[in-house]
């Protein structure tokens, strides 16, 4: 619903001067990778892959013919772009009620226009996800508005599905056969539940919660309508088997990341581990890793080993702000002189550790940044026969990878407690 005297009631005050964040808007992962708007053409992205070598290579010996020519193997990617955007309304009377400090804690306009920050969180949640809009799996709900969710959902899952928030229920290929544009109005973090409104559903473990009119998985044409409709994940990126860009790693075995899994089986994590992933995808590759991500979970089992070997903690700066533990083995994690820095990011799927060169992704944009729909030289657009003024943010951009094997995942990690 759009925001009213009575929905920001709470922030109209008699003479306060701040109001206090109470959420988390950090978006980790995209602040490290190259952002790009020169790339775009239309509604997509391109760029070009090297994918194979010539075969006109070799010994002889003295007299024989030379090679026959042969040729690299290259590949154009056409990335199609994927559509974020955002809404707000306000009412006239919130507007000249709610207007400056003193009136209330925030301006009012400019409080419910932090919905970037909103839009941020989301995006980071895409970003680590599987490409397909899946937010959480449900489990068996019978014929009730209180949806159960999979036992195995992460802990933290409020973070994406909170009261107010839009959502579909159905499969990947049906993503709202069961539930559509249903209003979250109840969260149970301690049972796993959510209760949406409207009629009552049911749904098994084949059905998923998504962000409505978000869900989809892509049919790989390359074109702008190609079913999917958040931006592609991790989760699709560093696979060995997901077709990614339009290209089959199948056909193509230079285009497959290295995954270290242990067919479902949690363990513990290992130095090791680690040190192999990082030799193995610099020697794939020739580009070492300069960022280890994973959940707060595995992040803390990482810093123990670093105690256990009674190790100094060094910090690195990373883009954006952001701060990482530089994770040091002479010989290994120093290749081509590149520093490797862990981060614990709480968007990062559990249980998995990505080690992601950087310089692999690229952030293509139609514009840089967040926009807000001004061509008509207003950003605030009159409701119509409403005493109301609403607005629309939006960003045009899709997570690119060029390099595939240049990053790893380590997945089946038992976390700390």
């Amino acid at each position: 619903m759009a925001a009213d005297l009575t929905t920001l009631n709470a922030i109209l005050k008699d003479d306060y001067k701040s109001l206090t964040e109470n959420l988390n808007n950090k978006a980790f992962m995209l602040a490290q990778v190259k952002k790009s708007s020169g790339t775009i053409r239309g509604r997509r992205a391109t760029h070009s892959v090297h994918l194979g070598r010539s075969g006109a290579i070799g010994a002889t010996i003295e007299g024989a013919a030379t090679p026959t020519a042969d040729q690299q193997r290259y590949n154009t990617v056409q990335v199609p772009c994927r559509y974020q955007n955002g809404r707000i309304q306000l009412s006239v009377q919130v507007i000249k009620q709610a207007n400056g400090d003193v009136g209330s804690f925030i301006d009012a306009l400019e409080g419910e226009m932090n919905i970037t920050n909103d839009l941020m969180r989301d995006v980071n949640r895409q970003i680590y996800g599987t490409s397909n809009g899946v937010i959480v799996q449900c489990g068996i709900t019978t014929t009730s508005a209180t949806i159960v969710l999979a036992s195995a959902t992460r802990a933290d899952f409020a973070n994406y599905l909170y009261v107010g928030r839009k959502v579909d229920i159905g499969t990947v290929a049906s993503p709202f056969t069961i539930a559509q544009n249903r209003t979250i109005t109840a969260v149970s973090v301690a049972n796993k539940t959510i209760t949406i409104s409207g009629t009552t559903v049911s749904t098994t473990a084949a059905h998923f919660v998504f962000q409505t009119a978000a869900g989809g998985a892509s049919t790989n044409t390359g074109l702008p309508v190609d079913g999917q409709v958040e931006l592609t994940g991790l989760q699709t990126m560093v696979s060995t088997t997901a077709i990614l860009h339009t290209i089959d790693p199948a056909t193509n075995p230079t285009w497959q990341a290295n995954v270290y899994g242990n067919s479902g089986t949690l363990r513990p994590l290992g130095e090791t581990t680690i040190d192999r992933a990082l030799m193995d995808t610099t020697a794939a590759s020739g580009a070492t890793p300069d960022i280890l991500v994973s959940g707060a979970g595995v992040f803390v089992a990482g810093k123990s080993i670093l105690t256990g070997y009674q190790r100094n903690m060094d910090m690195l700066e990373l883009k954006g702000g952001f701060r990482g533990i530089k994770w040091s083995t002479p010989g290994i994690a120093e290749t081509a002189g590149r520093d490797v820095a862990w981060y614990g990011d709480f968007d990062c799927t559990p249980n998995f550790l990505y080690g992601v060169n950087s310089d692999s992704l690229v952030y293509h944009q139609v514009e840089e940044g967040w926009q807000w729909m001004d061509e008509d030289g207003a950003i605030l657009s009159r409701v119509p026969n409403s005493l109301a003024y609403e607005a629309v943010v939006y960003s045009f951009a899709e997570l690119a990878c060029k390099q595939r094997n240049a990053n790893f995942l380590i997945s089946d990690l038992i976390e700390a407690s």
